[in-house]
């Protein structure tokens, strides 16, 4: 299957309507880094709506391909990656129970993380790979990374 490429603009369809998500980052097998917009669609978005999008939730990992191939997503189009999504965010991961530490993926393709200490600050985007049923629970619930602490 073909990695996707950055600045695809997806929707997946949960309980509140049209979730749009665009690709910004590949890491190989763990997945593909992808930005959930904050505003959710009562219709099909289109690349003009992703285009007027100001606002994004946080940065996750999620198989893009894969839900592609099966149609669990859906392919809106190719747009620019917004400027301050185009940087790899620095993450946190858990390293113990409730040991949270600061990682920043170090080039595309590749699961390598450059550690950058302590995590102090939980709204930190959390490094994990979900998958659809999970990336719909965060929308409907409003999730944040501070929920998971």
């Amino acid at each position: 299957m073909p990695r996707p490429q950055p600045g695809l603009a997806f929707y997946i369809v949960c309980d509140r309507g049209f979730a749009v998500g665009i690709v910004t980052h590949d890491f190989g097998k763990f997945g593909t880094l992808i930005w959930m917009a904050e505003p959710m669609f009562e219709e099909e978005p289109t690349v003009d709506d992703v285009l007027a999008i100001k606002e994004w939730r946080w940065p996750i990992c999620f198989p893009v391909s894969g839900y592609l191939y099966r149609k669990v997503i859906i392919r809106i189009g190719i747009v620019p990656i917004p400027r301050k999504l185009k940087k790899t965010p620095i993450m946190r991961t858990e390293m113990g129970r409730h040991n949270w530490i600061l990682i920043r993926h170090i080039g595309d393709g590749t699961r390598k993380t450059k550690r950058l200490g302590v995590a102090k600050d939980p709204t930190v985007p959390i490094d994990v790979i979900v998958n659809d049923i999970s990336l719909k629970e965060k929308l409907v619930s409003d999730w944040r990374p501070e929920h998971w602490w």
